[in-house]
């Protein structure tokens, strides 16, 4: 798992988000840009004001959302959002702002005690109305039991509690990589756009010239 890399390196991913990953195989999973990978130190808290630099919105950390203090637990956060995506084809939680999404992740996993509240943080845990968590499997039915598992374990509210890169590689979910629920990985997104060989066809067509192949050759005049 690349987190677990970044963590060994004493870095500290800062732009994990879907669309800077895909999948191949069903035991593949790569990253395909580094744009913002910052030198950390994974023992220390990041000071709280460079959060706008840390994660795509809809991937962000409650205690980034928080402006609390933050390290290496919010890449495991997003890992667990992309996680549910891949599942459920969409973004697991679409907020519009830092509070909005906030609500939508307490939607989900529920309202968090005053206990794992994180200290000195200008949102009271009393600004949101208690709701229980919703059950993971109406979010993930096409997920199974080890997989939800590990899910909740990453969208842990509290960081201290939230599941470490290593740990989640020694989960029993990846025990069995032949369950025909992780075969989701592998299976081809659909797509309504066009191939690049139709639109040529249909360029050509707008000129009056026709669909040429690599051999044909030009009208003689």
């Amino acid at each position: 798992m690349s987190q677990e890399h970044c963590r060994k390196a004493g870095r500290r991913r800062e732009s994990t988000w879907k669309a800077s990953t895909f999948s191949s195989e069903v035991t593949e999973f790569h990253l395909e840009a580094f744009p913002a990978v910052a030198l950390h130190n994974a023992v220390s808290p990041v000071h709280k004001k460079s959060r706008r630099l840390v994660v795509t919105l809809w991937y962000r950390a409650p205690e980034v959302l928080l402006q609390s203090s933050y390290a290496t637990p919010v890449d495991l956060w997003s890992v667990g959002c992309i996680f549910a995506e891949m599942f459920r084809r969409r973004p697991l939680f679409q907020g519009k702002s830092d509070v909005d999404q906030l609500g939508k992740i307490f939607d989900v996993v529920g309202v968090p005690s005053l206990e794992d509240w994180p200290q000195n943080v200008g949102l009271p845990q009393t600004a949101f109305a208690p709701r229980p968590p919703k059950p993971i499997e109406d979010l993930v039915p096409d997920m199974d039991e080890l997989g939800r598992s590990l899910l909740l374990q990453f969208l842990s509210f509290n960081p201290s509690r939230r599941i470490s890169a290593y740990a989640a590689l020694s989960h029993p979910y990846f025990l069995d990589l032949d369950s025909p629920s992780k075969n989701l990985y592998s299976q081809p997104f659909t797509s309504n756009k066009r191939s690049l060989e139709e639109r040529t066809s249909e360029a050509f067509g707008r000129c009056g010239v026709g669909d040429r192949g690599p051999d044909s050759k030009a009208p003689q005049k």
